[in-house]
């Protein structure tokens, strides 16, 4: 009773430190993380004030989402549901953000207790200091970070040969986040290999896979919608972005680059580089013999994935960092710990290993004084999350309800849709739903957002003929009441609107302007 006493009051402890290096992150500032929880929270809202299977979003009249009425990330918009509740949901997406840290945390931990890992905790720390990308991104309120706890779960119960479990975590990365689906897929493969190389092939492996998948798939309201739209986030971006489109991504969706490495990834590739010296030298010297079968499997998937995870990096999307980043610690510390033990298992007190050690925590200090420097840096280029509060509530307060506001660019859609949902608008989420939807809409928006000439066209090259009056594109196409635009970002088309009698202004702050379109 002790024993399990102690046992109680130690996780206790820890929930409270991982509670409080988050809460240290999340609350020392009035900025917010990601701008997406701004819409993720008010999605949520919907859920409790219409129902749980409400499943129409007119608020995006011209994007693939609100066209195929369907939420790829609904399991997460349930999960966020109770936090509604709070009256100031500025608070409660930083309150979902730190208990999504702590989940994460906590699962991590908790896999390295169940693994032949020394000091869990210790390694726990060094993830969530690893970069500034991830620990801005682990601090955010975002269905990402459920995407990375169910994969360390299927990994470890698909390695151990459980059968129920991987059903559940594969049905919960496609009822949480539908266009995450694929990771099940990937984390299987390198299990399923080095399953066949020790003899232990399983196809019931791929079996609870597809089942928990299509369950996650099935169990969420517009299915083929879901099914869909996942398509297109996956597919047809690949497609656009090998065409050259120009969708004007969010920073984390284009590749990691060499500046990206040397600003902030340094420390991670040290550890990826010192884990094959270490991997080397154990298998040299035969102590990966000391490991059950389950656990080599592990440790060889999970290295496996770092790599995978760490091209993608560089050749996809710089958010595929953060699972490079998760799987390099998971088996670096099974390496890790294997080096420091000695034949009888027990760590060895030599002058090299605490030297090591001592790397190992210098490392630690310098990591999380530079991630702590990188994160201040992007706080600072963020904007509060009041930002379109006074212009959405003043179109709240002077349009009809279901009017279209025209917003140009579509990372303004968060904002404009919490503080006023009352008002249609005309995209928003990922620019490839809007490409999606109409090729045709897509270049006209991207000629008045990005040109901000007084005509536009719907292609990439057009003929004199082709060229339509952008007030008139408004209008007809688009069936836009009005128009917001910022100062910083669209300073050419506002000469344009105060110059043409089409458009009268109706109201401004010292940041945006709306235009009503006549």
């Amino acid at each position: 009773m002790t024993f399990l006493k102690n046992r109680k009051i130690q996780l206790l402890g820890i929930i409270i430190l991982f509670s409080t290096l988050s809460s240290l992150v999340v609350f020392s500032t009035d900025r917010i993380f990601d701008y997406d929880s701004l819409y993720h929270i008010r999605h949520a809202w919907l859920y409790r004030t219409e129902g749980l299977s409400f499943s129409d979003f007119s608020w995006l009249q011209f994007s693939s989402i609100g066209e195929l009425k369907s939420n790829i990330w609904y399991g997460f918009h349930l999960f966020l549901l109770p936090f509604t509740f709070f009256p100031d949901l500025i608070f409660s997406i930083r309150l979902s953000s730190v208990v999504l840290a702590v989940f994460f945390l906590l699962s991590f931990y908790l896999i390295l207790k169940h693994l032949p890992v020394k000091y869990p905790l210790f390694f726990t720390i060094i993830l969530y200091f690893s970069s500034g990308d991830f620990l801005f991104r682990i601090n955010m309120c975002r269905p990402h970070i459920f995407s990375l706890i169910f994969s360390i779960f299927l990994l470890f119960f698909l390695s151990h040969g459980s059968f129920w479990l991987p059903v559940l975590f594969s049905f919960l990365l496609a009822f949480f986040h539908v266009s995450l689906f694929w990771l099940s897929f990937l984390i299987l493969l390198p299990v399923s290999a080095f399953k066949w190389w020790s003899g232990k092939i399983n196809w019931q492996d791929w079996l609870s896979v597809f089942l928990g998948f299509f369950t996650g798939l099935l169990l969420r309201p517009n299915p083929l919608g879901s099914l869909k739209l996942a398509y297109i986030q996956i597919v047809d971006l690949i497609f656009a972005k090998n065409a050259g489109i120009p969708l004007k991504f969010g920073h984390e969706l284009l590749p990691l680059s060499l500046s990206d490495v040397h600003f902030q990834f340094i420390p991670l590739i040290l550890v990826f580089l010192f884990s094959i010296f270490l991997f080397i030298n154990l298998a040299r010297n035969g102590k990966f013999f000391s490991l059950a079968v389950e656990e080599k499997i592990f440790l060889f998937s999970s290295f496996s994935l770092s790599f995978v995870f760490l091209l993608l990096s560089f050749f996809v999307a710089r958010r595929s960092a953060d699972f490079f980043s998760i799987f390099l610690i998971l088996s670096f510390s099974i390496i890790f710990s294997l080096w420091f033990k000695d034949a009888s298992g027990k760590i060895k007190n030599s002058s090299f290993n605490l030297f090591l050690f001592s790397v190992a925590v210098i490392f630690l200090l310098i990591s999380a004084a530079r991630s702590i420097y990188i994160v201040s840096l992007f706080e600072k280029n963020s904007d509060p999350p009041d930002k379109f509060k006074e212009i959405s509530l003043w179109l709240k307060d002077n349009t009809k309800p279901g009017e279209i506001v025209y917003n140009s660019h579509w990372d303004n859609f968060p904002n404009l849709f919490f503080w006023n949902w009352q008002n249609y608008y005309r995209g928003g989420m990922d620019p490839i739903f809007q490409y999606s939807f109409s090729h045709d809409l897509f270049w006209k928006n991207y000629f008045i957002a990005y040109r901000g000439a007084p005509y536009t066209c719907g292609k990439i090259r057009c003929t004199e003929s082709e060229v339509e009056d952008a007030a008139l594109v408004l209008k007809r196409d688009f069936h836009a009441s009005y128009i917001i635009l910022e100062y910083r970002r669209s300073p050419n088309f506002i000469k344009v609107t105060d110059n043409s009698p089409d458009f009268e202004k109706v109201f401004s702050t010292p940041t945006e302007v709306v235009y009503k379109i006549l």
